[in-house]
């Protein structure tokens, strides 16, 4: 399956409902694994994907916000 990369314009969006969308290499390479087998086996690859932004929404306006606009945009 191949994975496709986000418009700058989805994070500019994005970005303008949630308060906290970030970019940032750090946050990136965090959110980057979780403890699933597939996870961590691409992580022990060498093959970890990393996100294409990080979102922490602070409420449910911004929840519900998140959802829409990733459902909007494909």
């Amino acid at each position: 399956m191949s994975r496709s990369i986000v418009s700058h314009s989805f994070i500019d969006v994005l970005r303008g409902a949630v308060a906290s969308a970030s970019t940032e290499p750090a946050d990136l390479e965090r959110c980057a694994r979780d403890w699933s087998w597939g996870s961590l086996y691409a992580a022990a690859q060498g093959a970890a994907a990393l996100p294409d932004v990080v979102v922490r929404p602070t409420s449910d306006e911004e929840v519900a916000a998140a959802l829409r606009i990733a459902t909007e945009h494909g």
